[in-house]
């Protein structure tokens, strides 16, 4: 523990080297402070509008859950009830069978544990998993129960996408395709591991699906809500764990496929923009 407190929290010496790159970081960051805040203003009539928007998507995600509901048979609510139980227990038994692994103990006692101040300003390697230490932190507020706290958002994010996985397959395909997915989903090996551990791995993976789900429905109806999530999901899949780059790098390699096919070239602008305004605001977060 002691050694690991050294190697951590050791004060870095101070020369004229750290200066200037401390002083070129800073020259970037503020730039990119300004770029954002010229963005803002740009678009702020067209934010505000979809902020006011906001009940109106609820109500209408509201609706769309009970219109989707009403739509199965009474055997198909049998079996979604069935296997929503067999995945709980399967959890269950993962959560107390899984011991506590050094990664997830490292991050909770020197990192979540420890308040965001500490969580946000300092990235030795194994706390890459920056924006789960950060919700793990809140959960610690709230939840007495250490080994709760640290994995209660790897629950949640299971949980969360596996219901919107569901809605979103079941209203692009049927009920067959859905079902199948969210059985082969959550029984499967790295979930089962992933969701009742405290890693941002199932967090990422929430991000990832989330992204994807918004970048078809953008493409398809232009709505720009799905602009907005699809930002929002790249941010904060980044901000979970670097290696969200994969995704955002098959994401726009999507969007160049369809590009070179002639499809849905009046959304480059869009993505270029989106593009600018995450890599900024990742840069800003990791700073």
């Amino acid at each position: 523990s002691q050694i690991y407190r050294h190697h951590l929290f050791t004060k870095q010496l101070f020369t004229f080297q750290t200066y200037q790159q401390a002083l070129l970081w800073l020259l970037i960051s503020i730039n990119i402070i300004y770029l954002l805040k010229t963005f803002l203003w740009y678009y702020q009539k067209k934010i505000l509008y979809q902020i006011e928007k906001l009940p109106e998507y609820f109500y209408s995600i509201q609706k769309g859950i009970k219109d989707i509901y009403l739509l199965h048979t009474s055997t198909q609510k049998k079996m979604i009830l069935g296997l929503l139980g067999g995945l709980l227990i399967h959890q269950i038994y993962m959560y107390y069978e899984i011991f506590v692994a050094m990664d997830e103990a490292f991050s909770w006692l020197y990192f979540a544990s420890q308040g965001a101040e500490v969580t946000m300003t300092h990235y030795p390697v194994p706390n890459n998993h920056v924006f789960y230490n950060l919700c793990s932190g809140f959960w610690n507020l709230l939840i007495p129960d250490d080994i709760l706290a640290m994995r209660m958002t790897s629950l949640l994010s299971f949980w969360i996408l596996c219901v919107v996985s569901y809605l979103y397959l079941y209203r692009k395909t049927n009920f067959s395709t859905a079902y199948m997915s969210i059985m082969i989903m959550g029984l499967g090996f790295s979930q089962s591991v992933f969701s009742v551990q405290a890693r941002g791995y199932m967090l990422c993976t929430f991000f990832i699906v989330i992204a994807l789900f918004c970048l078809f429905e953008y493409l398809e109806k232009r709505q720009l809500p799905y602009i907005y999530i699809f930002t929002i999901s790249c941010i904060l899949g980044f901000y979970t764990i670097p290696v969200f780059l994969f995704a955002m790098v098959a994401f726009y390699g999507y969007l160049l496929w369809q590009f070179l096919r002639k499809k849905h070239r009046d959304v480059f602008q869009t993505f270029f923009i989106v593009g600018l305004l995450v890599v900024s605001c990742v840069y800003l977060l990791y700073l």
